[in-house]
């Protein structure tokens, strides 16, 4: 076949060489250009002879592509305009800085632990304790009821758990909140009257954990009498709300208008109205007159008995200890659960039948 290719191209012989040595011995061609094994008459040029292996090697030289044509046909992202020399500048590999073994040590203690800002607090308040206090350490104790009390009940207005979250910047769970309150009211000591004594850099490092900024509740105005000698009172339950005008009097109980057994069909309700009177041994002694809005006949009962309790308080504060105990001054938090999506109620399923 390429005898009868070089016939017709006028050669004069032939003379078969193995392109493969020729390209192994020489240098490598270009891919991307057609390869001319054989030289041709141009136009004004002169018929020459077969090419031996030499002349073939010459010729590939001659076709070794430019750095230039090799980054454009194979997309280089050097420029065109860029220099041989600045492309080499680029490409040469930059020495690796040395590594400071030292710097890949952990910055803290608690780098190993389940949960790192957690444990760091916890690390500041105990050498705070160990610090300022004459106490063991924390973490060898175990906290005691009183440090464990109910934010209401504490001298010091601490954070509540959603304000501790912020404040920290990380979440917390109620045991975790409870562990830092321990430790803040370890801090304070059992001399919460004597705060002003304590270090100033103590009280500044505690007050950021207030939710006033100081370290003691501000005391609030005791309620008074009217100058008509009535006691205001304000109580919820459920969606209801009772305003309770309490007076001395004969026992009369008006509600919205109407006489107590007038206005509460059942005994249940009328029973939850009494009942402060009935603890205090106070019935008979003192006149309600209240309104009340919203809800049913049990939110409304258990609203107007936590009325009826403060406005006892105002009139005589010794009952507070007892009405206290038996928990009738502290609102009833409890609300009716809502009703969920593809069920009768909040929890009551359909019934079920497979067939």
């Amino acid at each position: 076949m390429a005898a009868r290719l070089c016939a017709k191209s006028g050669f004069r012989s032939f003379r078969p060489f193995s392109v493969l040595q020729t390209i192994s011995s020489g240098p490598k061609p270009c891919l991307l250009q057609p390869l001319r094994l054989y030289s041709t008459t141009g136009p004004g040029g002169s018929d020459s002879g077969p090419t031996d292996s030499s002349s073939f090697t010459s010729d590939l030289s001659s076709f070794k592509p430019s750095e230039h044509e090799l980054d454009s046909e194979l997309g280089d992202v050097d420029s065109a305009e860029s220099t041989p020399l600045d492309r080499a500048k680029r490409r040469e590999k930059k020495p690796k800085e040395p590594i400071d073994v030292m710097s890949d040590r952990p910055t803290t203690s608690a780098y190993f632990t389940e949960d790192i800002p957690f444990t760091e607090l916890l690390t500041a308040l105990d050498l705070c304790v160990s610090k300022y206090t004459d106490h063991i350490p924390f973490y060898s104790a175990k906290p005691t009821p009183e440090q464990l009390k109910k934010p209401a009940d504490r001298y010091v207005p601490w954070f509540s758990l959603r304000q501790m979250c912020r404040h920290v910047r990380f979440n917390l769970t109620e045991t975790q909140y409870n562990s830092l309150i321990a430790r803040l009211e370890q801090l304070v000591g059992d001399s919460k009257e004597d705060l002003h004594k304590l270090p100033l850099e103590l009280q500044k490092y505690l007050e950021g954990f207030s939710r006033t900024g100081k370290l003691w509740n501000e005391l609030q105005e005791p309620k008074t009498l009217d100058d008509m000698g009535r006691a205001y009172a304000h109580g919820r339950r459920k969606e209801a709300g009772a305003r309770v005008w309490l007076v001395k009097g004969e026992g009369a109980i008006i509600i919205n208008g109407r006489p107590l057994a007038s206005y509460f069909a059942r005994m249940v309700d009328r029973e939850q109205v009494l009942l402060p009177f009935e603890l205090t041994s106070t019935i008979g002694k003192y006149n309600a007159w209240i309104q009340v809005l919203g809800g049913g006949t049990t939110g409304q009962s258990g609203a107007i008995r936590l009325g009826i309790s403060q406005a006892l308080v105002i009139h005589e504060p010794a009952l507070q200890t007892l009405l206290a105990q038996e928990g009738l001054l502290t609102r009833d938090t409890r609300m009716v659960e809502r009703k969920k999506t593809g069920r009768p109620k909040a929890r009551k399923g359909f019934t079920w039948v497979k067939r």
